[in-house]
């Protein structure tokens, strides 16, 4: 996990970090840069084209620029605005590539080193009609720092910010991260260097992939040993939600999977090769054998007795909609998993009020529920009832998410988690992973976990555009691989 910081600390940072490791700014820029070679290693065959500005983010495309150069990479830089930091005048000077006036037609990368952290939305003239004509061009587009066009204080975004597939964020994340419309322009964030010196204080943090806290397992043991997950849901409008949930849970890596049906209109369902178990008829007794469930998908029965409870559960949908009924019924300990519509339904909110705060929101929601809630969303937010300074960012931005259905495989994964609750399949936390979740149970472990698998499964799938939900079942297998490696 990582903290967010704001631009000013950022700055101060940095200070801290060059006196730490005795360098000069223009060093630190060029451990900065030798990190960030690494993302370019997909585009050996690919013409990169580095729009460099006046500072230091300039001086950062121009130092990458050379280093790639002279890997026999082909390179060309335009400088959009001529240097004025110490370090972005050095840097060009070293520069030995070809700079150009115009962008050329034959690029297939574009990197903005315009203006970074300290850029601010309302741009010059130049610049503006610069990134019109780079946001249409059918290239991989990738920031460094932060995309220009962002003002790195407030998160107000120019209409004419560059557009990333990837954005290279010195450090840590920055704190106008957190909000939906940076999102938009982000694309895939990666924090280069871990060598910087951590802040002292923070209201965020950013889930990473470090931070899947369950271990693959071998699976040699009998599949009790990996829990029993229940799914509550589906009805003759929406079956297939609950069937995405189950299927998500079983994949995931729960030992048995049941699907008990919330409508019977539900028997007609024709299912195809479905590892899980199916309940048409069933009593709240049944439900007694699960480790966990997951509850609205798709459905809920009626008058169903949340006060029976008494394994962890994820509350989504349909069983989002009871809460304002039942939240002084229910015992148990719970996930909720709210989009903003269903936030603002359960707050008497309006949806835009949600969206207008959704750090406020979501803390009325953990104060209001007593439950963890994690807020869908482009980042999605979650906090736990019991830590009420810290959230927790999921920097998720991915068209993948915005198909129905989803929201169901997220729940499933969650409930499958949950349903593993054998400490054999727990791995020994170390370092920041056990701050993270110092003396918290298996629930909280699961649900960070939930939330990692998940954006790394839109990552395996980003550049399918025509991706649905169901896609994001054939991929467990790689993205379990991926998280393996931290």
């Amino acid at each position: 996990m990582r903290p967010f910081v704001t631009a000013d600390e950022m700055t101060r940072l940095d200070l801290l970090t060059m006196k730490k490791l005795s360098i000069s700014s223009f060093e630190l820029m060029d451990r900065v840069t030798d990190y960030m070679l690494f993302y370019f290693r997909d585009f050996a065959e690919q013409n990169i084209l580095f729009l460099c500005g006046p500072g230091n983010n300039g001086g950062d495309a121009y130092r990458l620029a050379e280093k790639l150069r002279q890997k026999g990479r082909s390179v060309f830089c335009i400088d959009l605005l001529p240097p004025h930091s110490e370090d972005c005048k050095k840097a060009k000077e070293l520069y030995r590539g070809k700079m150009l006036s115009d962008i050329p037609r034959t690029i297939g990368v574009v990197v903005d080193g315009i203006f970074g952290v300290h850029g601010r939305s309302d741009l010059p003239a130049k610049i503006s009609k610069c990134l019109r004509t780079v946001n249409k061009m059918k290239t991989f587009r990738m920031s460094l720092d932060v995309p220009t066009g962002v003002d790195g204080r407030t998160g107000e975004v120019n209409e004419n910010a560059f557009v990333s597939d990837l954005t290279l964020t010195v450090g840590f994340p920055k704190s106008v991260f957190v909000s939906e419309k940076v999102n938009e322009v982000l694309g895939q964030v990666k924090c280069v260097g871990d060598y910087f010196v951590k802040p002292s204080s923070y209201q965020y943090v950013a889930l990473e992939n470090s931070d899947f806290l369950l271990k693959d397992p071998k699976r040699t043991g009998h599949k009790g040993l990996y829990g029993r997950c229940g799914v509550v849901g589906g009805s003759p409008k929406t079956p297939g939600a609950a069937l995405l949930a189950a299927e998500a849970a079983h994949r995931v890596g729960a030992g048995y999977v049941t699907l008990y049906f919330a409508k019977k209109e539900n028997l007609q369902i024709k299912v195809k090769d479905a590892s899980f178990l199916f309940r048409m008829k069933w009593k709240m007794s049944d439900l007694k054998k699960e480790s966990s469930l997951v509850l609205g998908c798709g459905g809920m029965p009626k008058n169903f007795k949340y006060s029976a409870i008494q394994v962890p559960a994820v509350i989504d949908a349909d069983a989002l909609s009871d809460w304002p009924r039942v939240k002084k019924k229910f015992k148990g300990k719970a996930i909720l998993t709210p989009h903003p519509g269903e936030a603002a339904k359960m707050l008497k909110y309006k949806t835009a009020d949600i969206q207008k705060d959704r750090e406020d929101s979501l803390r009325e929601l953990v104060r209001s529920t007593k439950q963890a809630v994690y807020l869908k969303g482009a980042p999605g937010l979650l906090k736990f009832s019991d830590e009420q300074k810290i959230s927790y960012v999921n920097l998720s931005a991915n068209p993948i998410f915005s198909k129905a259905g989803s929201g169901d495989v997220l729940s499933g994964i969650l409930g499958g988690l949950l349903a593993q609750g054998s400490e054999q399949y727990i791995a020994d936390l170390e370092g920041e992973a056990v701050k993270a979740v110092k003396g918290s149970e298996q629930f909280k472990r699961a649900v960070i976990s939930g939330l990692v698998f998940q954006k790394e499964l839109g990552e395996v799938l980003r550049s399918k555009r025509a991706a649905i939900a169901s896609d994001q079942l054939t991929v467990f297998s790689e993205v379990f691989a991926r998280l393996s490696k931290g």
